[in-house]
């Protein structure tokens, strides 16, 4: 999943902007790093998904064995299947699954400032993702 927002086609090439939003959760609230990935992942995907469309259905194919061909429907159907996954084996989907409580406007906000170091950095090399990005990926994932 990490190389998926990747601009090449290595894990090594990967987009570890979902990582950082991640350590920002688990640096505030004390969360195990796999699960801030999995209630984050769908919310980044979407919002990062049509800055490559194809990226996202050629891992919608190659890992479900989606045989949507439009490309849109495919990725769609790939962010689905990965949420389900998740559930699948317990793993959060939401920050309100992840905190075990309603997650609050100030609770977004600290978090994008945590991460994006007062507004003072973007992350992500497939997108880049500042403040206000990073805000709403997590307000996303509420």
């Amino acid at each position: 999943l990490t190389g998926l927002g990747a601009k090449g086609d290595t894990p090594r090439d990967g987009d570890w902007s979902c990582h950082q939003l991640g350590m920002s959760i688990s640096s505030l609230f004390d969360s195990t790093h796999g699960a801030t990935l999995s209630a984050l992942w769908v919310s980044w995907a979407n919002y990062v998904k049509d800055e490559n469309i194809a990226r996202f259905a050629r891992f919608a194919r190659r890992v479900y064995g989606i045989a949507e061909s439009d490309d849109e429907k495919a990725a769609a159907a790939g962010i689905k299947k990965t949420e389900e996954f998740f559930k699948s084996v317990d793993m959060p989907t939401s920050l309100h699954e992840l905190l075990g409580r309603e997650v609050s406007d100030k609770d977004i906000e600290d978090l994008a400032l945590n991460c994006s170091y007062n507004k003072s950095r973007s992350i992500g090399c497939f997108k880049s993702l500042d403040y206000q990005d990073m805000y709403n990926i997590y307000n996303n994932a509420i």
